[in-house]
């Protein structure tokens, strides 16, 4: 069944879980207007839909959580991808090494954006 929304069968669920879990990834860009959490609350809601809802159910058998993991370019955390990070298990010591990465990462489009002829020297 096609599923606004759906771009993989990714469903994560156990035996052990009473529940399964809808989480989109993204990094945001570091805007004034629109912070990490506004990105999360979008993110949350395009996909908590009843269809959706529906279709997760029956393919795992367990009502979906529907969040999502939210972090602009600077490294901030929306607070609600935070608190679904640490419901899923995700320990600081993680969370460090995806900021780490998200900086380095950072860097490398920083780069490859002035390497592009994007930024030029005005004297």
């Amino acid at each position: 069944m096609a599923v606004k929304g759906q771009r993989h069968q990714a469903i994560s669920s156990s035996p052990a879980r009473v529940q399964s879990f809808v989480i989109d990834v993204q990094v945001c860009a570091d805007m004034r207007v629109a912070t990490p959490n506004d990105a999360h609350k979008r993110k949350r809601d395009y996909y908590n839909t009843p269809i959706i809802r529906q279709w997760v159910n029956e393919q795992s058998g367990k009502p979906p959580v529907i969040s999502s993991i939210v972090m602009n370019w600077q490294c901030a955390w929306a607070q609600a991808s935070y608190n679904t990070f640490k419901a899923l298990g995700g320990t600081d010591e993680v969370s460090k090494l995806i900021t780490v990465r998200m900086l380095e990462d950072s860097v490398r489009m920083y780069r490859m954006f002035c390497g592009a002829g994007a930024l030029r020297n005005v004297h």
